[in-house]
């Protein structure tokens, strides 16, 4: 009987502990910061549901679930009140993967598919809300976007082929934000459930990451063929347009692997942390991140990776 109480006793101080430090970010959120991080709020939401539900059970994180909407419903802004249920079905359908033993890939293939579903709806929400319209939001990336391709020679590229490519880039947008978030709240969630030592996550680490060629081919090819295939047409067709979205996903493809080469090697040859490095001069040196995707495709399609492992290998010796 005693224990019991103690149980208990211990899992609602717990309980009051995450509530008490998420009501103390809100409030410095609302009163100090002015709502400045509102929209991120919800990733805090949905890693505390995961871990109070991991270490009880996941019936105790729906408790939880009510106190962390109890919060948002007093502390939140809009924002905090479009993700607030996001985070919680997020928090719980991840909690109970752990409990479930899911593996790792699989938990991550749900929740981006979780959270880029969700973007796309509360996107579809939050635009009317702040008066705008779809067309309105095309209207002012398309200004962004020609801006960007202003020093382009003269027929260069299809005289549509912003305005036709426009909304494929707005879904791709919305897809990536979703798989970002998803991911960050996967690696959140995995170092803190080690460091609160409450259950333990096996993850394959990146240096045993194998690519097969044929994919870093897969990726590059698009992006050579829509830029000869581009070049002096007048119209962008259906052809086009598929073509230029394929390279694009392709882009960013090995883009993301070749600044995961740039991490292996700064953190298991030079010792250094180089990714900052990489995405601050990708930001600011464009011609930067056509190196980062060309060392992408390098990657991916086997030369860097096998030069990966003998600089590996020659460290170790």
């Amino acid at each position: 009987m005693y224990n019991k109480f103690m149980n208990s006793t211990r899992k609602i101080t717990y309980g009051a502990m995450l509530l008490a430090i998420l009501g103390a970010i809100m409030a410095l959120d609302r009163y100090v910061f002015a709502m400045a991080v509102d929209e991120l709020i919800f990733l805090l939401q949905a890693v505390i549901i995961i871990l109070y539900a991991c270490k009880y059970s996941w019936k105790d994180g729906l408790y939880l679930s009510f106190g962390v909407a109890v919060l948002t419903f007093l502390f939140g802004g809009l924002m905090s009140y479009l993700y607030c249920p996001l985070a919680i079905v997020a928090g719980l359908v991840y909690s109970y993967g752990v409990i479930k033993d899911w593996s790792r890939g699989k938990l991550l293939l749900i929740t981006v598919v979780l959270f880029v579903i969700s973007e796309f709806v509360l996107t579809m929400l939050i635009i009317p809300l702040f008066g705008q319209s779809v067309e309105q939001l095309y209207a002012e990336m398309q200004a962004v976007m020609e801006a960007s391709l202003a020093n382009l020679p003269q027929g260069y590229l299809p005289e549509n082929f912003i305005s036709a490519l426009l909304p494929i880039v707005y879904a791709l947008s919305i897809v990536l934000m979703g798989a970002m978030e998803a991911l960050l709240v996967h690696l959140m969630t995995i170092v803190l459930l080690q460091r609160f030592h409450i259950r333990e996550v096996k993850v394959r680490p990146l240096s045993d990451l194998k690519i097969h060629p044929v994919i870093g081919y897969v990726l590059f090819a698009p992006l050579v063929i829509s830029m000869f295939f581009n070049r002096g047409n007048t119209e962008m067709d259906n052809t086009a347009v598929i073509l230029t979205t394929l390279a694009m996903i392709g882009a960013v493809s090995l883009y993301i692997l070749g600044i995961v080469f740039i991490s292996l090697y700064g953190r298991l040859v030079l010792h250094r942390n180089l990714v900052f490095i990489a995405v601050l001069l990708s930001l600011f040196v464009p011609i930067f991140m056509l190196v980062v995707i060309l060392i992408g495709f390098l990657y991916a399609s086997g030369p860097l990776q096998r030069l990966l492992e003998r600089r590996v290998n020659d460290h170790e010796k």
